[in-house]
């Protein structure tokens, strides 16, 4: 999209294994947040500014635009362009209460917070359909689950016997999971959404069909790479 817009069109919490704007360029990287939804100090630093702030900003933005102009016509690889981009972007996000506002997850329902479950993955789930029903066209979010130390060290799905046992990290990481996943879908549908925003859950490649104890130590089961085949699940879209 070429018009200035007041929100970002891609929100991502994590890097891992892609959340780059590959051959687009860096004008389309992610706007990065971070910390737990779920928590009561949840907040996402440095998106707004006071009105006087904004005015100063914006007369700011408009001297260096002036100073850049003989910088822009000599660069050939695009990188003034997606700086132009990204101070356009920083300074109507700045200037603008939407973007604050889509991160506001007290703005929901007591019960529709406790119907995604009061859980990271959970309240995650709730702030991606706040993110894309103000505007937001991709969200990306990293499945992270609150695993005990009798399941194993990781808290995503990386579920090698050296990471995990795997029996034990599905009994605590699946009813989270199953609580939040059919949340957002009714959510979705109640709100007219469904045919326009597509749920994704995948992840970047299939896990080995037989269990296997790679960690001689703990003993523990867990599978291992398998790029033979994989699983995804999808949902909304218009998808039949």
């Amino acid at each position: 999209e070429h018009q200035v817009r007041d929100i970002p069109l891609f929100i991502a919490n994590t890097k891992f294994y892609g959340g780059g704007p590959a051959y687009l360029g860096p004008a389309y990287s992610p706007f990065m947040f971070s910390g737990d939804p779920n928590s009561s100090k949840f907040s996402v630093d440095n998106l707004s500014v006071n009105q006087s702030a904004a005015v100063a900003l914006k007369k700011r933005n408009q001297l260096l635009s002036q100073f850049d102009t003989s910088r822009r016509e000599l660069d050939k690889s695009g990188s003034m362009a997606a700086l132009d981009k990204f101070n356009n972007r920083a300074l109507s996000m700045l200037t603008s209460d939407r973007t604050s506002q889509a991160f506001d997850l007290s703005a929901e329902p007591e019960e529709l917070r406790d119907e995604y479950g009061r859980t990271t993955w959970g309240q995650g789930l709730l702030l991606a359909r706040r993110l894309v029903e103000s505007g937001v066209r991709l969200v990306q979010l990293q499945a992270s689950f609150s695993l005990s130390k009798k399941a194993g060290r990781t808290s995503n799905w990386d579920d090698h016997s050296v990471n995990a046992d795997i029996f034990q990290a599905y009994r605590e990481r699946m009813p989270v999971f199953d609580q939040a996943v059919p949340a957002l879908i009714n959510d979705l549908h109640r709100r007219g959404l469904d045919q326009n925003v597509l749920f994704i859950f995948c992840g970047e490649f299939g896990r080995t069909p037989k269990v296997r104890h790679q960690d001689k130590k703990t003993k523990r089961p867990g599978r291992d790479h398998w790029c033979r085949a994989m699983s995804i699940f999808m949902a909304g879209g218009g998808l039949k």
